[in-house]
């Protein structure tokens, strides 16, 4: 389509100065809105956890543990992880307080026991990782003194997901959300659920981060199966 734009707007041109006679009589091809949002299997994300939680229990193990299990378990976008501080986490009461996207406040969610106990661990050895002043929940541990101990930014949460499962174009936060609302639905048969747990005001938008988890294509097909037989 675009090489055809680029023509007929040359020839517009030309017949408006009398040469040829304009534009060509050709349609565009119609495109399909194909939106893949698909992330890594439910049983590779907990593969890549498993390693991080027996890893030498490295600062950067810690947080990156509690990083994607807030995008995969939580359903938490980058920028939403981004913009947490040490005060939004209560993990006493299982809950933290995040800007959803959208909203100029913030809102109280809930989150697992299990994501509970990775904040509580990092938490314990923030400090000696932050810049003094530096309120973000999740800071940069890198070897140059100058990149150390500050904010971590979308791009940085996107590498080192990226890195923890060995790239790919699943690897990513919004592949780890489509992973945490589809296994939410397979669990729970139940799509008000993943609304909630994605933080989408209408189901529709959910819908779209289906990719048939239940396997009700299969189940159709199974069902069709011997129905035309003589």
């Amino acid at each position: 389509n675009r090489p055809l734009s680029t023509i007929n707007s040359a020839l517009r041109h030309l017949a408006k100065a009398g040469f040829g006679p304009g534009p060509v009589d050709v349609d565009g091809v119609r495109l399909e809105n194909v939106n893949d949002n698909r992330g890594p299997d439910a049983s590779d994300v907990s593969a890549v956890l498993t390693r991080l939680k027996k890893s030498e229990k490295s600062p950067a193990a810690i947080r990156n543990y509690a990083i994607i299990l807030l995008a995969a378990q939580r359903a938490l976008r980058r920028s939403e992880i981004c913009k947490l501080s040490v005060g939004d986490v209560d993990v006493s009461r299982n809950e933290m307080r995040v800007f959803r996207k959208g909203r100029r406040t913030q809102i109280a969610i809930r989150i697992s026991e299990q994501t509970a106990r990775a904040l509580s661990e990092w938490l314990l050895i923030r400090p000696q990782m932050a810049r003094d002043g530096v309120q973000s929940l999740f800071v940069a541990i890198a070897p140059r003194p100058d990149q150390r101990g500050v904010a971590m930014s979308g791009e940085a949460i996107y590498r080192l997901i990226q890195k923890a499962g060995g790239g790919g174009r699943a690897w990513r936060p919004h592949g780890l959300r489509h992973t945490g609302i589809t296994t939410v639905l397979r669990r729970t048969n139940n799509l008000e659920a993943a609304r909630l747990l994605a933080g989408h005001a209408k189901v529709a938008t959910t819908q779209r981060y289906l990719d048939d988890s239940r396997g009700m294509e299969g189940l159709a097909v199974a069902a069709m199966e011997g129905a035309f037989e003589d």
